[in-house]
């Protein structure tokens, strides 16, 4: 237990691939803003990194928390995996991820609210998490929010800054959000 919540494994996630066992997952739905590139980024995920980041996304079949597989961010100096899910406006979600950090990063997980037309929203009531890491170890990143009226769909990421190098890595694993009832 987490403080009160199962770990991810334990509960059935929204997310898609969250356990990044899979190398082929369904697509997000929907059409994606342009900048949200999915080639490279593991299944079922999408890729965003600021214009100056020159880094890249990854799936790695051989790392893994548990068992195989993790998504991986490679030398981004500001970007994210990212995936929409879907929720109901006014419940109350838990978010909780795996990360282990290779190198110089700071990595955080953020539960972001969209309207149905795809526009950011409640920017204010974000949930922002993030952690004090060992590097080379698995450290959790979890917390909890609930989604704001006038939400069409959260949007999970999993980010990085001030990675400086391709030596320079995090790895997600065992990523899961689920209702709290």
């Amino acid at each position: 237990m987490l403080g009160g919540l199962a770990q991810p494994e334990d509960r059935e996630s929204l997310l898609v691939n969250g356990k990044f066992a899979s190398a082929r997952a369904a697509s997000q739905a929907g059409p994606q803003p342009d900048d949200w590139k999915q080639g490279g980024a593991p299944a079922g995920w999408s890729f965003w990194q600021a214009g100056v980041s020159a880094g890249k996304p990854g799936w790695d079949p051989e790392m893994g928390r548990i068992g195989p597989g993790a998504g991986a961010l490679i030398g981004v100096s500001n970007g994210c995996l990212i995936q929409r899910i879907e929720v109901e406006p006014g419940a109350r979600y838990a978010v909780a991820a795996w990360c282990r950090v290779q190198g110089e990063c700071n990595p955080s997980v953020t539960m972001r609210w969209q309207t149905a037309e795809g526009k950011w929203h409640a920017e204010a009531l974000d949930v922002s998490l993030g952690t004090a890491r060992a590097a080379g170890d698995w450290n959790v990143i979890a917390g909890a929010g609930v989604v704001p009226e006038g939400t069409g769909k959260p949007v999970v990421l999993l980010s990085v800054n001030g990675q400086q190098s391709d030596q320079d890595i995090v790895w997600w694993d065992d990523v899961a959000v689920f209702e709290l009832k």
